[in-house]
């Protein structure tokens, strides 16, 4: 039990020392660039309190969490006194017991209850089906596979993610007012939350940006890229749109794993929409085409069943999610981590071009002003 609890100490300390424990809880409407599109445009200083989340190339912040870009390091807490005294509150008062002794979260506990061994399975059964996926992807511009984690990893998953998000996506505040859905970047903050959620966004990245970098030119397998989210309440839904937003935006590759046991379609809507661009489509430059509705059309709809993968060229594919309905309340929530891999620094992937689709005109006001090339690096 020593061993195992080492190893825990030796991993919180790597990827989450010096952060604060408590993740980055923001509506999406209000941080475009750091939830459903965590790569901003601009180089805009990051809101106190928030990890800053660019990718490599996306800008640069002076310490460093290893696999997730760039990080922001929390200030160290002022020494407060107890009042009337001199002395340090180190104490509670009337007792000698020290003052701010928390009970250990229960993701840590169940990180340290998870044997080594168990976390290099769940990265092995990654690696065993990621070659489906690229193969598909050499030929299409999407695909899902089935079956990738097991049924006890993705409860465990969803549990995370129900007690990160299952409140928050009923409050309005929290919600995105265009696609009513609650978000939180992963980061190294939300390890000590979510153990298991960051470890599979960090194994995501290193097992597919190898694996794909081929077509696509070099692939980074940093993993700043990657985002949590759920939808929770009726009427959420995304509106066709093409992820990737030019300029500055180097996502190429977006890989979506749901985390739905007994996902219902026809009770719960929800389900993900490949578009398909049509020969009507303007040419794909760079900077970037804008394209219309009657260039696109729908394909057949993918259901956000538990532990699926689907994966799809960012830049190649407009999608949609389905209106979403949650008839028995917080337990219908409809999660599904996101990664995306981006291209490295320099490559030239974009050199043919790009297509971009925003999907309301607030979404397109700030697209259009991360596009601008008179924004900063």
């Amino acid at each position: 039990r020593s061993v195992v609890v080492a190893c825990v100490l030796l991993v919180v300390a790597e990827l989450a020392a010096s952060f604060s424990p408590s993740p980055t809880l923001l509506p999406l409407s209000d941080t475009p660039h750091r939830c459903w599109c965590p790569h901003g445009g601009g180089g805009a200083a990051a809101p106190r309190g928030e990890v800053a989340m660019a990718a490599k190339g996306f800008g640069k912040q002076p310490a460093k969490a290893k696999g997730f870009g760039a990080a922001k390091k929390a200030p160290p807490a002022p020494s407060k006194k107890a009042p009337g005294g001199g002395a340090q509150q180190g104490k509670a008062a009337g007792g000698g017991a020290p003052a701010g002794k928390q009970e250990m979260h229960p993701a840590l506990l169940a990180l340290i209850a998870e044997t080594p061994q168990r976390r290099a399975e769940r990265q092995a059964a990654l690696e065993a089906r990621a070659p489906e996926i690229v193969r598909e992807l050499q030929t299409k511009t999407h695909c899902y596979i089935d079956g990738v984690l097991g049924e006890d990893m993705v409860m465990a998953m969803r549990a995370e993610a129900v007690r990160l998000l299952g409140d928050k996506a009923l409050e309005p505040k929290i919600v995105d007012t265009d696609t009513r859905a609650a978000s939180v970047v992963i980061e190294p903050d939300l390890f000590l939350q979510a153990p298991l959620v960051t470890e599979y966004a960090l194994d995501c990245a290193k097992v597919f940006a190898p694996l794909l970098s081929g077509r696509s030119g070099p692939l980074s397998d940093d993993a700043s890229a990657s985002m949590l989210a759920c939808y929770g309440v009726d009427g959420g839904n995304f509106d066709v749109h093409i992820d990737n937003h030019g300029n500055k935006d180097r996502r190429v590759l977006t890989i979506i794993y749901y985390m739905n046991p007994g996902y219902d379609s026809a009770r719960q809507g929800g389900r993900f929409v490949p578009w398909e661009i049509t020969g009507d489509a303007p040419p794909k430059t760079e900077p970037p085409t804008k394209l219309t509705l009657d260039a696109i059309r729908p394909l057949a709809p993918i259901e956000p069943v538990a532990d699926r993968i689907v994966a799809f060229w960012t830049c190649e594919l407009p999608h949609s999610v389905e209106e979403f309905r949650a008839p028995n309340g917080r337990e219908d929530g409809r999660y599904a981590i996101t990664v995306w891999l981006t291209a490295e620094e320099g490559s030239d992937v974009f050199a043919s071009g790009r297509h971009i689709l925003s999907p309301t005109a607030a979404h397109d006001a700030r697209a259009v002003k991360e596009r601008s090339p008179s924004e900063g690096a």
